[in-house]
């Protein structure tokens, strides 16, 4: 028979925990975790925080991301997750040694890594004598050397990644890689984690999950917003489409993500493609390649007015100098500059670009996925909208139930109190978007049966969004000043 228990599961890093009661402009960073509970979201402050309390994984790495470049607070939450992390075909070319390195299955990796080993002094397998580096970054981020001894395997301290070694020898020299995926979350998986986010304590702006998701996902994410919205209130999301596999060119990658995502629209969620390198924020500091949107969603949480700020404003600098999407040569494999591969800006995906005279990446548009001439393509507009509509919601919302005059003649409202609630909910509305907007204006209507059952009143919020030109059309030419005649 069930036994009465209390269950309590302690959280360590209190310090860097914060109140449920937050402010400002809050993400939901959702993702896989090595540890910690489940569907449990928690606000911290502090990258070593959330890696205390939840070890490693994609969802560990974009919480640190976020709040680490710097940005602000984020409420974290662990994902469960179907699928385990898994090794990729190892590449021992470069191998000299007899010993055949293979990756050891049972032990599953935690994330999307690029396991690297370079022995550094060889010998025979079993007898002392080898060392080695290793790096979980491909390289750009060594270990100290470390003693093989008697061992027949390699086990990174972290990472959760093994090799075994069989018998033989290696070289030194000798050095093989391979890519890892890491655990990733099923359809179940995320509706579960939408569930506990729409239902946690915490007050939110955003969504961002790590792990890449395809069309079907992006879709059902939408569905999700949508009945978000018409509860009343006012969400969006930050999602990441997948990168190119080992091998697969930027032409194949882009017309399969076309044809993915062909049909899905959203005018609520962001979708990033592309992936980058940069440092990451937790422990270690290693250059991983990642989904350009983590890097996007830290410019996002960093700005103070993100409803009123363009992501790819080019005097907010650069998204950080260790940020990569090419080398000195152009293209860099596995990572997407949009300048030099064009293509993903143009299906709605939020993408990065180098400028020319400038050093670093930027967002090329900061785009949302929606219908080509839909007016909610810019996330400063979906961002601005869910601000104006919560204040103009909340405004509302304590007028109902409210007793209204009406017109003795029509049964409609009258004119004074149709002016009183205009001005409630203008000033609300202001206080919310101040100059984020070129102008704003809210009327109720004045033909509404308010006496009839259950009435409603039918009102109009309208915005003047601000303008962010891509660029300037300048002509230029010489003047002679005799004749001001331009040459």
């Amino acid at each position: 028979m069930p036994i009465a228990n209390v269950n309590i599961t302690l959280l360590d890093g209190a310090l860097g925990v914060l109140p449920s009661n937050l402010v400002g402009h809050i993400a939901v960073v959702a993702g896989p975790a090595s540890k910690g509970p489940l569907l449990q979201p928690v606000a911290f402050a502090r990258p070593a925080d959330i890696e205390t309390n939840f070890g490693y994984g994609a969802g560990v790495e974009l919480g640190c991301a976020t709040i680490g470049r710097p940005a602000k607070a984020c409420v974290f939450m662990r994902t469960d997750t179907t699928s385990v992390g898994a090794y990729g075909a190892i590449d021992s070319t470069n191998v000299d040694g007899t010993s055949v390195p293979t990756a050891d299955a049972a032990v599953e990796p935690y994330d999307e890594y690029e396991p690297y080993v370079k022995v550094i002094a060889g010998g025979t397998i079993g007898v002392d004598g080898i060392t080695y580096q290793h790096s979980l970054d491909g390289g750009r981020t060594m270990s100290a050397t470390t003693k093989l001894g008697t061992d027949n395997h390699i086990t990174f301290p972290t990472g959760n990644v093994k090799f075994d070694l069989a018998a033989g020898t290696l070289v030194a020299g000798d050095y093989w890689f391979t890519r890892t995926t890491g655990p990733q979350e099923n359809a179940s998986d995320f509706s579960d984690a939408r569930t506990a986010i729409a239902e946690m304590g915490y007050d939110w702006d955003f969504a961002a999950f790590a792990t890449p998701m395809g069309g079907s996902e992006v879709g059902s994410f939408d569905t999700w917003l949508e009945s978000l919205w018409a509860a009343g209130d006012r969400k969006a999301a930050r999602l990441n489409a997948r990168g190119p596999a080992v091998g697969e060119s930027e032409a194949t990658w882009i017309a399969s993500l076309a044809a993915d995502f062909s049909g899905v629209t959203s005018k609520r969620i962001a979708v990033s493609a592309g992936y980058c390198e940069f440092s990451s924020s937790a422990v270690g500091a290693r250059k991983y390649r990642r989904p350009a949107g983590w890097i996007s969603t830290a410019r996002a949480l960093k700005l103070a007015k993100p409803w009123k700020t363009d992501l790819g404003q080019v005097d907010l600098g650069n998204l950080g100098g260790d940020v990569k999407i090419k080398n000195a040569a152009g293209r860099k494999a596995g990572l997407h500059d949009e300048s030099l591969d064009p293509g993903l800006d143009a299906l709605g995906f939020e993408t990065l670009t180098s400028l020319k005279g400038r050093k670093g990446a930027y967002v090329t548009t900061p785009r949302v996925l929606a219908n080509i001439g839909s007016d909610y393509y810019l996330w400063q507009y979906v961002a601005v909208t869910n601000r104006a509509a919560a204040a103009c919601g909340s405004r509302l919302l304590s007028r109902c139930r409210k007793n209204i005059f009406v017109s003795p003649s029509t049964g409609y409202i009258t004119t004074p109190e149709a002016k009183d609630i205009n001005k409630e909910v203008e000033a609300e509305v202001r206080n919310a978007v101040g100059d984020s907007v070129s102008a704003q204006s809210f009327a109720v209507g004045q033909t509404d049966n308010l006496l009839a059952q259950n009435s409603v009143v039918t009102g109009a919020l309208r915005i003047v969004p601000l303008a962010y030109p891509a660029g300037f059309d300048i002509t230029m030419g010489f003047v002679n000043p005799a004749t001001g005649v331009v040459a």
